[in-house]
């Protein structure tokens, strides 16, 4: 047997002759029984949530209900707190700025390049504009700079490299950890 809700009705009527007919109603609905397919509940037990009053009346449902004493809010439940991962994007990003001085710009896969490269202090806001020309070879890298301007101080160098798995980079070499 499934009890969704216990549902009682009460009402007190004064009826006479020549007297309106006053009617006091109150619905006392149990929310709080619902219980699961293989949960077994005595028919008798009572388990009362609140006294309810539905105050916009319908033939079949109920749209509206007004609890007296409790307040119903959004609840979420957590039951843990690890995390899914959807979608690993972490070899886009790279950490290493925050623990030194040179960060990797680019790798050279071409064997001619142009760049214009800005940088900007987010804390001085001095700013500094470089124009660098790539080459490079099966074994080598050669980086001419044509112009480097900057406002009060010096940023950062240019150099190229070529690490361990024979990929030529371009790497930019500041004055403070960026």
């Amino acid at each position: 047997m499934k009890n969704f809700s216990d549902t009682s009705i009460e009402s007190k009527v004064t009826v006479g002759v020549g007297i309106t007919a006053i009617t006091k109603d109150l619905i006392v609905l149990d929310v709080n029984n619902v219980l699961g397919l293989e949960d077994k509940q005595r028919v008798d037990a009572i388990n009362n949530f609140d006294f309810s009053r539905d105050f916009d009346t319908r033939t079949n449902s109920s749209k509206f209900v007004e609890l007296s004493n409790k307040v119903l809010t959004d609840f979420t439940k957590c039951k843990t707190n690890r995390v899914l991962v959807h979608d690993d994007i972490s070899n886009k990003f790279s950490s290493t700025g925050f623990q030194e001085n040179k960060t990797v710009i680019e790798e050279l896969t071409e064997d001619y390049g142009n760049y214009i490269i800005q940088i900007i202090d987010p804390d001085t806001f001095d700013v500094q504009l470089s124009e660098l020309i790539v080459l490079t070879t099966t074994d080598n890298a050669y980086l001419l700079e044509k112009t480097t301007d900057f406002t009060t101080m010096k940023l950062g160098d240019f150099s190229t490299e070529i690490d361990v798995n024979d990929e030529k980079n371009i790497s930019i070499h500041t004055n403070r950890k960026i």
